[in-house]
């Protein structure tokens, strides 16, 4: 196993004075950004310690040589990196909900959804920028640490998850009454339903969209790991290398643009009726998607495709783990050591926990829909236990840490993220996310301007010192720094000024809704895309 020499790393560092610009500047817009929303402290606090778990998880597997004992303290740090992430999302949530619920009349219900997911944003978007300034520092974002990671995290995960689905398992087969009308069965059948056979009263376009992105990704990682150039080698006019790399290409642009697009289309169909879509769009379009997205053969055999595809990649995997020898294969005793200690924490905590965590999650939602989520949830735990469900979200909680991991190795593998400034562009698009979310809260036009502003200017001065500092070092370069940070904030400032003046000029203001929101959303997803596509 190849990893980060810490020389190397020290050369690729970005000289001080773009850093520290970097960082001041990013903390100050997440910190104005992040005072626009309210009570999300405690939230906000978890998400900080996931971000400063995961930074730690990075360094500590960029370092040469591999052990166990560092495999298990890897391991360790990829349970809080789960919980402050998810625990992060969902606290923000549940907080979220319970102040914009229950809402006056039908029509507010959509613009609660708005500011529930412009809050989220926020959060989120500050969470991500807080991260890539920490990783910009650093620079120790590279593939074989990724890898490394991201394989810890789930052996970690393993002995949980395995023993919670063997304890849900158990009771299932044992036949007690409750078991398939439990929440556990309903959301099982549902989630079959949403992606085998949706009924076609919506689009089912996000939807679709997302199994389709989770198909296509699953076939990149197989055509990765299959020798696709030694099975073709010698083939004649047939299928050659060549004409396979552009074919596996291709497939990757349709990916990234399926996952672009899905999210968009989630929003759309949340916000807008299917009565509204219907005229806007008009039946026979309407129908025409229907007929696509609702296709019950066509999803069957995505999800065939993905899990054939998956199932490969993951035996291959394991079969490569045990074809090496003894001493490489010692690194990942320490994860699953630290997995099985996260199982007995779990169980043993199991009663308690879930009083807690139930008790606070309930507490803070409306007194009705606290008490529909008690309705529904306690059958669970009275046919399956406390400690089945606790012990399988610890386990879920750590594979999610581990997928966040896999998205950055998906990212670095096929280019998406670089070594130069790949911190400062998280932070950069971290900064956009929350000044869209600022946006849906009724932020400022002054805030949200500069928030966009900071985002450029966190992502070129930060690429421009990373780069600097690879080919020139960390020497005497701060004039330099200086003169194009200076340059960057002036244009930035100045595009913020002309648009903000064009703003106050306007003779008539539309005010924000969901189409207009929308098509912010959808715009800042245009503005990623038209970067990842012109970057060199």
């Amino acid at each position: 196993m190849t990893t980060a020499n810490p020389q190397q790393n020290a050369e690729r560092t970005p000289p001080r004075t773009s850093t520290v610009l970097a960082t001041v500047i990013g903390l100050v817009t997440a910190g104005a950004l992040f005072g626009q929303t309210t009570g999300l402290w405690t939230p906000a606090a978890l998400g900080v310690t996931g971000i400063v778990s995961l930074s730690a998880c990075f360094e500590l597997a960029a370092r040469s040589g591999a052990s166990t004992q560092r495999g298990f303290l890897l391991g360790v740090l990829t349970i809080p990196v789960g919980i402050g992430f998810i625990g992060g999302i969902l606290g923000t949530t549940i907080v979220l909900v319970g102040s914009q619920f229950p809402v006056p009349t039908s029509p507010m219900i959509s613009v609660a959804i708005l500011r529930i997911f412009g809050g989220l944003s926020i959060l989120l978007g500050c969470t991500i920028t807080l991260f890539g300034l920490v990783l910009g520092r650093r620079n120790t974002l590279s593939e074989s640490s990724l890898k490394t990671y991201t394989k810890t995290a789930f052996v970690t995960a393993s002995a949980p998850v395995l023993l919670g689905l063997g304890l849900f398992a158990r009771v299932a087969l044992a036949g007690r009454p409750g078991a398939t009308q439990s929440l556990f069965g309903q959301l099982l059948d549902q989630a079959i339903l949403v992606v085998v056979a949706p009924t076609p009263v919506r689009l089912h376009l996000g939807s679709f969209l997302f199994v389709l992105t989770v198909a296509g990704a699953s076939v990149v990682l197989f055509l990765r790991q299959i020798p696709v150039a030694d099975l073709l080698a010698g083939g004649g006019r047939g299928l050659t290398p060549e004409s396979a790399s552009r074919l596996q290409r291709v497939l990757q642009v349709i990916v990234s643009a399926t996952a672009l697009l899905f999210v968009p289309a989630i929003i759309l169909e949340t916000v807008v009726s299917p009565t509204q879509l219907e005229a806007s769009l008009g039946p026979g379009l309407v129908g025409a998607i229907q007929a696509l997205t609702t296709a019950g053969f066509l999803r069957v055999l995505l999800f065939g495709l993905t899990a054939v595809s998956l199932g490969w990649v993951a035996i291959d995997s394991v079969l490569a783990q045990f074809l090496q020898s003894e001493s490489d294969r010692q690194q990942w005793f320490g994860p699953f050591v630290a997995g099985g200690l996260l199982t007995v924490t779990a169980a043993l905590s199991a009663t308690r926990a879930f009083d807690l965590v139930f008790r606070q999650a309930t507490g803070r939602l409306p007194t009705s829909l606290g008490a529909e989520v008690q309705r529904r949830v306690m059958p669970v735990i009275s046919v399956y236990g406390e400690t089945a469900v606790i012990v399988l979200f610890a386990g879920v909680f750590v594979a999610l840490a581990g997928l966040i991991g896999a998205t950055f190795w998906f990212a670095v593998s096929f280019g998406y993220l670089t070594d130069e400034g790949a911190g400062f562009s998280l932070a950069s698009g971290g900064l956009f996310l929350a000044a869209v979310g600022a946006v849906i809260g009724g932020a400022p036009t002054w805030l949200v301007l500069g928030a966009l502003v900071a985002s450029l200017v966190v992502w070129d001065i930060g690429t421009f010192g990373t780069r600097l500092g690879r080919e020139v070092g960390t020497g005497e370069t701060r004039s330099l720094e200086l003169l194009h940070a200076s340059a960057t904030v002036f244009v930035g400032v100045f595009g913020a000024v002309v648009a903000f003046v064009l703003l106050k000029l306007a003779p008539t203001s539309t005010g924000p809704s969901p189409t207009t929101t929308l098509a912010l959303a959808c715009l800042g997803v245009g503005i990623i895309a038209l970067s990842l596509a012109i970057r060199d």
